[in-house]
């Protein structure tokens, strides 16, 4: 395994998730605009969470007999999907060094209403829970997170902010820092 090719797996385009939505379901489901959109807030564009959240929400729209999928539909079947995809989510944070597991935890646990964290909260959230991080993993721990794509630098006080919604709602429930 060592020497096999590795290649990264990035975001799809606006417009491919929205195939990646459509397509494989075309002439059973029918997608209204705001339904998708939720899913690509949710989701934002990630291939495997947006195939995750569809199977859940096929499987709970043929539950129902129904055939169109609204925002209602993304929203009643966010759990579920956090609940079917948990060992593949298990395998991604599995695969964080232990700094940016805590980091993520903390960011969780701090966001605002805007969803942003600043540093200043990140870093009194590890010391009231007695976190103790070196001082280059405090600083090099949120940079990699926003290089691997798992956070975003805001412009609102040097804040961070999950750029996947539904992996914050996963470490929120799975990974707090209590």
């Amino acid at each position: 395994f060592k020497q096999a090719r590795t290649r990264p797996i990035s975001f799809l385009s606006r417009e491919d998730a929205r195939r990646l939505i459509r397509e494989p379901v075309l002439g059973v489901l029918e997608y209204e605009d705001e339904a998708i959109e939720r899913i690509l807030s949710v989701t934002a564009c990630h291939p495997y969470l947006t195939q995750l959240l569809c199977f859940e929400l096929v499987d709970h729209l043929d539950g129902l007999g129904k055939t169109r999928v609204t925002v209602d539909d993304v929203n009643a079947v966010i759990d579920d999907a956090i609940e079917s995809g948990s060992s593949g989510l298990a395998w991604l944070w599995d695969g964080l060094p232990i700094a940016e597991r805590f980091i993520l935890s903390a960011v969780t646990s701090v966001t605002d209403e805007n969803g942003i964290a600043t540093r200043e909260n990140i870093n009194e959230a590890l010391r009231r829970h007695r976190i103790r991080l070196l001082g280059i993993e405090l600083t090099r721990a949120p940079d990699m997170l926003v290089e691997w794509g798992w956070l975003e630098k805001t412009e609102e006080r040097g804040g961070y902010k999950f750029v996947i919604e539904l992996l914050r709602r996963w470490i929120s429930k799975t990974h707090s820092l209590e």
